[in-house]
């Protein structure tokens, strides 16, 4: 199970990059073999992502791809108070979670 709570006290917190920011951070936790979807894109020699990962679309990219790698049978993702998120994007942020 991974989860997130928007908090409306908290703009940082109410993000579409926030919130899948929190649930890749808890499957790492859970799964420390999952980092390596995150590894792959760490470029070494100049010491950055080779990717936009402040960009939601690229970590939901990466979500689920941990996801695909889990070596769970089934995992939950809870998301509350998304009420309380003022991001811009939520309406595409929707589409992609249908």
């Amino acid at each position: 199970m991974t989860y997130f709570f928007c908090q409306n006290a908290d703009y940082e917190l109410n993000t579409i990059e926030s919130i899948i920011k929190g649930l890749i951070l808890q499957l790492v936790n859970q799964q420390e073999q999952l980092t390596a979807s995150l590894r792959r894109r760490w470029d070494t020699g100049h010491r950055r992502f080779d990717e936009d990962i402040t960009s939601w679309r690229v970590l939901w990219d990466i979500f689920f791809e941990m996801l695909d790698r889990c070596q769970c049978q089934r995992v939950y993702v809870v998301v509350d108070a998304l009420d309380d998120c003022k991001d811009e994007g939520m309406a595409d942020f929707f589409k992609f979670i249908k």
